[in-house]
C-alpha cells in the first residue's frame, strides 16, 4: 500500500482511473554505491544501471504497481519493490506508447529463459 500523507489527498483525485503507476522514491537506507551488480535473478555481474539495484550513485528508486483500489489517502497496490515506510518522492499514471513487440528486455530475457 502507500499512504500518502493526508494534505496531498486532493492531487490523487482521478488516479484510480489508471490501471498501473509509476512511483519515484528514494533508497533511504542504502549507503554507498557500486558500479556493477549481481542481481538475484542472475549469477552474472552486470552494470549497476542495467539492474534494479539499490547501490547506485543517485539512490532515486523507480518502480512501476497496479492499482487495486483506493481508500482516501491510500492506494492499494501490487507490484511494490520498496521497504516499508520508504519516502515517496512522487507518483504518476503509468502510459507507455511503446509496443510490446519493440521492447526488450536485455539479460532479464536470458537469465529467464535459462531457468528450469
Amino acid at each position: 500500500m502507500l499512504r500518502i500523507l493526508p494534505e496531498y489527498e486532493p492531487g490523487l483525485a482521478d488516479v484510480e482511473g489508471f490501471s498501473h503507476l509509476f512511483v519515484i522514491w528514494i533508497f533511504d537506507r542504502s549507503e554507498g554505491f557500486d558500479l556493477t551488480a549481481r542481481p538475484p535473478s542472475d549469477n552474472r555481474v552486470h552494470g549497476v544501471f542495467a539492474t534494479r539495484s539499490p547501490r547506485t550513485p543517485n539512490p532515486i528508486g523507480l518502480t512501476v504497481v497496479e492499482i487495486l483500489r483506493r481508500e482516501k489517502n491510500e492506494i492499494h497496490v501490487r507490484g511494490v519493490d520498496m521497504l516499508d515506510g520508504t519516502p515517496i518522492l512522487d507518483i504518476k499514471p503509468y502510459m507507455s506508447s511503446i509496443p510490446a513487440e519493440k521492447l526488450r528486455r536485455g539479460w532479464l530475457a536470458e537469465a529467464e529463459a535459462a531457468k528450469p
